[in-house]
């Protein structure tokens, strides 16, 4: 007798294949899934809608237009003062083609080419080598205030920074004008957001407190108070850059400028006039008002950014978020494995329900809601019970498809606050110092 086949024929299987039971169970499969995105997208995008209009109720920003700052007249700009015009130019390009320069920095031979080569390579790098060997001898431990050494290296510190003179002296006029307003591209999202001008504020910043530091110790009173009260008004004009990333550089600016008011208090070198300048230049800084600010300013730049991803087509949309946000693509939570063209992360951003991302986005605004509600900038204080509850939320709660991306690109959010809370407590101890030395110059006793 003849044996038929061990496996069945390609005819049987796919007669198997196309029988009534199977197609039906294959139609019912389809019905399911096709219900279950249709049932996510709908679930998704109400919740994205209720939180929005939530917002809305309590005054919250919601539109991208909202976070960007104003235009303003040349002539009342900080940022159009000359020095900064090349690099002005270069900011204004489209990020394609600022990409482009050396390293994406924009443009950094035209941008220093008013000044001669030295000063040129230090701006150009930000390193300061001659001037930081001279301020290490100037600050090291050793040297004793008022000493032939200190005062010996704090003229070294000031012949190293005469050749910068025509550019500090430029920007302490400029630092004067009412409103700095450099061109940020916030359209093209927070991977491709460049702020070139923000690490050379700092760098200023740096440079003015040197000065004025060498400055007070030759006795120079008058000079290093110029020069503090510049370093202050520097630093503030990133008072209104609605981001995280530039509030947090005004601190550090700020915290090395209070530096020159602290050293010329303790050295009893201010007059009763120069601290009412100070009082009144430290009146003006509120660092909560402006953590309020960056934290709706990322909020809604993320969200924005987000949404207009999450309405493109399925596969754009994966390939989009790689290319926003390389931490989706990392190895720790993808396999790279290249199945028809695309990675597995890209088949996760396919095959994820759009509704999915909506609820990621609420996800990411409730944990910017919860950190901001913490802070009272009227009262100058924060609530740490509640923060405390909130710090190491995010590391703590088990990563889910509603909560993803809101653990991958909001970690910075939770200890925001408290470096924000410390600038204030900061900013408002230099002022009762300044009341009570005041009240010494008066009354020759505390």
């Amino acid at each position: 007798m003849k044996k038929g086949p061990i496996f069945p024929t390609v005819r049987k299987i796919i007669r198997w294949f196309f029988n009534r039971k199977t197609a039906f169970v294959l139609a019912c499969l389809v019905a399911i899934v096709a219900l279950f995105y249709a049932e996510e997208n709908w679930r998704g995008k109400r919740a994205w809608e209720k939180y929005k209009r939530e917002a809305a109720a309590k005054g919250r920003p919601i539109e991208l237009s909202a976070i960007i700052p104003p235009e303003v007249p040349d002539d009342q700009n900080f940022a159009m003062t000359p020095l900064f015009k090349p690099l002005v130019e270069e900011m204004n390009k489209p990020l394609a083609e600022y990409m482009k320069m050396t390293n994406a920095t924009p443009g950094m031979t035209r941008f220093h080419a008013p000044f001669d080569a030295e000063p040129v390579d230090v701006l150009l790098h930000g390193e300061i080598k001659p001037s930081d060997q001279m301020a290490g001898r100037f600050f090291a431990a050793p040297l004793v205030p008022g000493s032939p050494e200190s005062k010996k290296a704090a003229r070294e510190v000031l012949k190293e920074l005469e050749r910068l003179e025509p550019v500090l002296n430029e920007l302490a006029l400029a630092s004067r004008r009412p409103y700095s307003r450099f061109p940020v591209q916030y359209q093209d999202g927070p991977a491709m957001l460049i702020v070139p001008h923000v690490g050379y504020l700092a760098i200023f910043s740096k440079l003015y407190a040197m000065r004025a530091s060498a400055n007070l110790e030759l006795g120079r009173n008058e000079d290093a108070f110029a020069d503090g009260m510049t370093g202050l008004r520097v630093a503030e004009t990133l008072k209104e850059e609605s981001l995280l990333i530039p509030q947090l550089v005004r601190l550090k600016m700020l915290s090395i400028s209070e530096s020159v008011i602290w050293e010329g208090l303790a050295k009893e070198k201010w007059t009763d006039a120069q601290i009412v300048q100070i009082q009144d230049q430290l009146d003006r800084i509120e660092v909560l008002e402006n953590y309020v600010l960056a934290n709706n300013g990322e909020r809604v730049f993320l969200s924005c950014s987000l949404e207009n991803i999450f309405k493109l087509s399925a596969r754009e949309r994966a390939k989009s978020l790689l290319a926003q946000y390389p931490i989706y693509s990392n190895e720790e939570y993808s396999v790279r494995i290249c199945i028809l063209g695309m990675t597995s992360a890209e088949w996760v951003g396919f095959l994820m329900p759009k509704g999915v991302y909506y609820q990621n986005l609420v996800s990411i605004n409730r944990l910017f809601d919860e950190t901001e509600a913490t802070v009272n900038p009227k009262t100058h204080r924060i609530d740490v019970p509640p923060l405390q509850r909130y710090k190491g939320v995010l590391s703590k709660t088990p990563t889910t498809p509603y909560n993803f991306l809101a653990k991958f690109l909001t970690p910075a959010t939770e200890n925001a606050a408290p470096r924000f809370a410390f600038g204030q407590t900061s900013v408002d101890l230099a002022r009762v110092a300044c009341a009570l030395e005041r009240y010494r110059l008066t009354h020759r006793r505390y």
